[in-house]
Formats: C-alpha cells, structure tokens, sequence
C-alpha cells in the first residue's frame, strides 16, 4: 500500500544480523489476494474507513497459513481526545474491539494473543500516542 514505507523497511531489515529475510509486497490491501501463502500479514498503521478496513483485515486473514500470525498496529480512537499525533478523521481510527469484530464477522479461527490499547511514548511530548494493537494466530 506504501512504497516508501517498504523502502524503509528493506533498509531496517538489510541493518539486522542476522540478516532478516522478507518477502516485500506493495499491493492494494483491500484485494490482496494470495490464499493461505505466508506465515505472517502485517497491517501497521494502516489508517482506513471502517468498510475497507474490514476487506484488508479480511485479505491479510485470509494471506496466512494454518498457525499465521496476524499482526495489527493502528492508531486508537482513543488518541484523538487522550493521546498525541495523528490522524485527526476519526473515520479512519478504531479500538482492538473492532479489529476483533472484523475478524470474528469474517469467520476467522483464531487464537489471541493479545488484543489492547497500548501507550507508545513520543519524545518531547508530556502524553503518550494510544495505539491498537491486536495479535492473533490463525487456528
């Protein structure tokens, strides 16, 4: 979906040692579609409308192998009024309870690991970003 946060990431990735080894994709979230072909779909701060949301929770479900982790980061409701950054549209902000419920309503299979709001700290500021953060393996 972001190409430059690809070329970001094979630059932290190309910097590790080990050298860590990814399969780098830039393609539209909400129709990816590779059926049961990795072991590992991330959607990280991913900022999207509630119904494209869903199909790229769906497309990213549906991407992982039996026992697939699927890891969400995005940036929670919460933040507009008790945290700090960005975005400001709360269209496209939402809670661990609703990346829950897109799974759940797309009929996954899943085990939890974690589902929370978490706090990340911003250098220089008083208050930390509220972020949603949910982890689930695929059953």
């Amino acid at each position: 979906f972001s190409g430059e946060a690809i070329a970001k990431s094979r630059r932290l990735a190309h910097a590790q040692q080990p050298l860590v080894t990814v399969d780098w994709r830039c393609a539209d979230a909400t129709r990816f579609a590779e059926p049961s072909s990795y072991d590992l779909a991330m959607l990280v701060y991913l900022q999207l409308p509630a119904p494209q949301r869903r199909l790229a929770i769906r497309a990213a479900w549906e991407s992982l192998r039996p026992g697939g982790v699927l890891l969400v980061i995005a940036h929670h409701s919460d933040n507009l009024a008790a945290g700090v950054g960005r975005p400001q549209d709360t269209a496209v902000l939402d809670t661990q309870d609703d990346v829950v419920a897109d799974l759940t309503a797309a009929g996954a299979h899943y085990t939890t690991q974690r589902a929370e709001r978490v706090e990340r700290p911003i250098e220089g500021q008083d208050r930390a970003a509220l972020e949603t953060l949910v982890r689930v393996t695929k059953a």
